[in-house]
């Protein structure tokens, strides 16, 4: 875990980016079979799961990396449905929808672990009530 990373990782989850995108700019126009992996997607990922340990071993930041992805897995497959219902319109502006659906599922997703939290304290405090 400590001598994966090198402090250049962040310079290479960038050029990484622009890879992705230079890929996805010049497979847009090309008639091909299906394009849902991109090559780039692979320095892609691991340049930001190594960025991503380099952040929570130096930096000490205190993000919930762990917590808020699962439910970024499990409810952003809702929340695009349930934008795409919502909002007839929003296909004809992708980048609109895509940060429609970011922020949605980020709400709900701290929503729901601040409410996991205060449930977990009151019944641990009724558990406690109880048995006295």
């Amino acid at each position: 875990k400590e001598n994966v990373y090198s402090k250049y990782c962040f310079s290479k989850l960038i050029v990484s980016i622009f890879l992705l995108v230079f890929e996805a700019i010049l497979l847009h126009d090309i008639d091909r079979l299906n394009s849902n992996i991109l090559i780039s997607c692979v320095p892609l990922t691991y340049y930001l799961f190594v960025s991503t340990i380099y952040i929570t071993n130096n930096l000490k930041m205190n993000f919930q990396f762990g917590k808020l992805s699962k439910y970024y897995y499990l409810i952003h497959p809702m929340i695009i449905f349930i934008v795409s219902i919502l909002f007839n319109k929003i296909n004809d502006y992708p980048y609109l929808n895509i940060l429609l659906v970011l922020i949605i599922t980020h709400i709900i997703s701290v929503v729901i672990i601040k409410l996991k939290n205060k449930y977990k304290k009151l019944i641990i405090w009724g558990v406690i009530w109880k048995n006295l």
